[in-house]
C-alpha cells in the first residue's frame, strides 16, 4: 500500500504531554504510562510544535496556559499543518475549572476535548483510548481510499 505524502506516520502508542506544570504532566503520565503509552514531554508551545513534528505522536495533551504560546494558538497551528491536521486528536487541559467560553474556544481551535481541574484520570484514559481508535479508523479509511485511487490511476494509465 502506498503512503500519501500528506499522511503522517504515527506511532499509536506515543502521546505528547505539553504542560509546564510538572505535577500535572506527571499526573497525566502516571495514568497513561501503565497502559503502554510512551510519553513525550514539552514545556512550551514551541517545544510542543517541534516535538509533534519530530516525534509524530498519535495524540496530544496540550495545556492551555503554556508560557510562550497559548495552547489554543498551538492547537490552531497544528490543525493548519498538513502533516498534523484534524486527524491527530488534541485534548486541551487547563489548571483551573473549565468554563463554557473556554470549551467553545478550544473546540473552535480544533481540540477534540477540553478538561479542567481536577482531572479525572479514568475519564482521561477512556477518552484517549476512544480518540486513538477513532484516529486509527480515520487513517485506515484514508489509506484505503488512497489505495483505491492508486489502483484506478494505474488502470487508466
Amino acid at each position: 500500500m502506498q503512503r500519501h505524502d500528506s499522511e503522517p506516520r504515527l506511532n499509536s502508542k506515543v502521546i505528547l504531554i505539553a504542560n509546564d506544570q510538572e505535577w500535572t504532566a506527571r499526573s497525566l503520565e502516571s495514568v497513561l504510562a501503565p497502559h503502554g503509552y510512551e510519553i513525550l514531554r514539552a514545556f512550551t508551545g514551541q517545544q510542543a510544535l517541534d516535538r509533534v513534528r519530530s516525534g509524530q505522536p498519535a495524540l496530544i495533551l496540550l495545556d492551555a496556559q503554556l508560557p510562550d504560546i497559548h495552547g489554543f494558538d498551538v492547537c490552531r497551528t497544528l490543525q493548519s499543518d498538513p502533516s498534523v491536521g484534524p486527524g491527530i486528536p488534541i485534548i486541551i487541559t487547563t489548571a483551573g475549572p473549565s468554563g463554557r467560553a473556554q470549551k467553545l474556544e478550544a473546540t473552535r481551535a480544533g481540540a477534540w476535548d477540553f478538561f479542567g481541574q481536577p482531572l479525572d484520570g479514568e475519564l482521561v484514559l477512556a477518552k484517549v483510548e476512544t480518540f486513538l481508535r477513532a484516529a486509527d479508523a480515520l487513517r485506515a479509511i484514508r489509506a484505503e481510499a488512497l489505495l483505491h485511487e492508486t489502483i484506478i490511476e494505474r488502470s487508466t494509465a
